[in-house]
């Protein structure tokens, strides 16, 4: 570029621009951009609107519309009643620029702040110490017939410790249930938790009136979050998702016939696979301790006969895990199985 700069001053007249752009390999724009000379970058002009309402006036306007009486209507509203009483202000869009340069194109009344609700976190290390609990609709004999069915588990052993099934969904029904519940399995309800969501008949008066006469602690999910009831949740898809559900049921007692079968199966015959393969009442009562030595045994002597099959090494029976959490915050590590002369034995669930 200095070659071409030097070049207008010396040649006169001067070469071609494309002659010269062509002998060194530029383009035109690159050429002109270099010998234009630079000129100062002119200041910026404000500019100024004749009409524009003085920042003085906006602020007085914006004071008086966030007033008690006038922060609960919308612009429109605030110019027609002062303009009924004999005071102009502005424009109803001017208002709505006054109102969106200070932020306050929203509600401007003072607002109740709800408490962001808190996660919940429950940690059982063994049956009885934390229960969930929910209520699913069950098809019933005509199109928009439901059921509903009551289910209460315990997050550690997933052993179904109380259900029901109902025409109607209601708190009523709940406290039975938890009466029920709390009395067969003779437990000390005062180390107890339960967890539900949050529908109506979960956070009712009078199911907490019972909670405070058993001294249970309550627990609830967070609105519009599944996962924190997540338990009962997929203990209702094993239910409708189990090969011998009907799908729809000709009558109540029809389902509590069908309901009474299948919580037999599933506490005593389904081996749940986040169990290491125990069936919750093997769980629930504590067996679950020898049933892992036996089964240790049995790979063992199996390896001894046939070491060949095994290119890791000897097998190893599935482990219980130590805790079952909801929400916890670091991935609970499997740890070995209590003893079995700390389980306490408890008698397995009956229908209320």
């Amino acid at each position: 570029m200095k070659i071409a700069q030097e070049h207008l001053k010396t040649t006169r007249p001067p070469l071609p621009r494309t002659a010269i752009c062509e002998a060194l390999k530029l383009s035109r724009a690159t050429y002109y951009r270099a010998v234009a000379p630079l000129k100062p970058a002119a200041p910026p002009v404000e500019k100024r609107v004749p009409r524009r309402i003085p920042d003085p006036e906006r602020d007085r306007i914006f004071a008086l519309v966030c007033q008690p009486d006038d922060a609960e209507l919308p612009p429109a509203q605030i110019c027609a009643r002062m303009l009924e009483a004999g005071t102009v202000l502005c424009s109803e869009r001017s208002m709505y620029r006054i109102l969106h340069e200070n932020t306050a194109v929203r509600e401007r009344r003072p607002q109740r702040e709800h408490p962001k609700r808190v996660k919940p976190q429950l940690t059982a290390t063994g049956p009885n110490q934390v229960w969930t609990w929910d209520i699913t609709k069950i098809p019933g004999p005509a199109r928009g017939q439901f059921f509903y069915l009551y289910v209460v588990l315990d997050l550690y052993s997933r052993y179904v410790v109380a259900w029901t099934l109902a025409e109607t969904q209601s708190s009523a029904h709940a406290q039975t249930l938890f009466k029920h519940g709390v009395k067969t399995q003779k437990l000390d309800a005062n180390r107890l938790t339960v967890h539900a969501d949050n529908g109506s008949a979960m956070k009712s008066h009078g199911l907490a009136a019972v909670f405070d006469e058993l001294g249970v602690a309550r627990s609830f999910s967070r609105p519009r979050v599944s996962n924190d009831n997540a338990f009962s949740e997929a203990q209702f898809k094993t239910v409708k998702y189990h090969p011998g559900y009907p799908g729809r049921f000709e009558s109540l007692d029809l389902a509590r016939e069908y309901f009474e079968t299948f919580f037999a199966w599933y506490n005593h015959e389904h081996h749940h696979s986040s169990l290491a393969l125990f069936t919750p009442a093997t769980v629930y009562s504590g067996r679950h301790a020898a049933l892992q030595k036996t089964r240790q045994a049995n790979l063992d002597a199996y390896y001894g006969k046939h070491p060949e099959r095994f290119v890791k090494g000897p097998p190893q029976a599935p482990e219980l895990r130590d805790a079952v959490a909801i929400n916890p915050d670091k991935p609970l590590a499997t740890l070995t199985p209590a003893t079995e002369a700390a389980a306490a034995e408890l008698k397995p669930s009956k229908a209320s």
